[in-house]
């Protein structure tokens, strides 16, 4: 079997009008004519399986160059393309995995020890504050440790300072 590779064909012309085109010079397999995907308009351009390749070659001499109104018919034998690797689908882009954050005392975002600041908790950012402020520091937002003044000897929860 020969596929051919015709362009050139007036867009009103259908499946019926090309096989009686090209029918005479060999047996048709498969026809098909492009259409856009919403109109369902013809491109102007197919693909024809002929059942051998006498008959294409034939279908080539007799139709190539022959003119359409203003229109000129071109046919050839279509170039097989590889098939592609993932189906029928689109190339997509590969993206690196994302390095989930939550739980390892990174700052900001969502999750984790919520330090805040920007990055390492480990950072040289407020060390000499050791706990007095957010930034970079896993301290729970200044935390009052001397809570232990209930008198059910519950501790209570730490307030955060304004």
């Amino acid at each position: 079997m020969t596929k051919l590779f015709v362009v050139g064909f007036p867009r009103e012309m259908d499946e019926m009008a090309l096989a009686q085109l090209f029918g005479p010079h060999g047996d048709i397999d498969i026809l098909t004519i492009v259409r856009d995907k919403f109109t369902k308009q013809s491109k102007g351009f197919g693909f024809i399986h002929m059942k051998d390749e006498e008959g294409a070659q034939l279908a080539i001499e007799a139709l190539d160059g022959k003119e359409f109104g203003d229109r000129k018919l071109e046919v050839r034998i279509a170039e097989d393309k590889p098939a592609p690797v993932n189906g029928n689908r689109a190339p997509q882009k590969r993206f690196p995995p994302r390095n989930n954050n939550y739980g390892n005392n990174s700052g900001g975002g969502y999750g984790g020890n919520r330090g805040g600041g920007y990055g390492n908790n480990n950072s040289s950012y407020n060390k000499r504050d050791s706990g007095n402020s957010s930034y970079g520091n896993n301290n729970n937002y200044n935390r009052n440790t001397d809570n232990d003044d209930s008198s059910d000897g519950k501790k209570k929860r730490p307030r955060l300072s304004k």
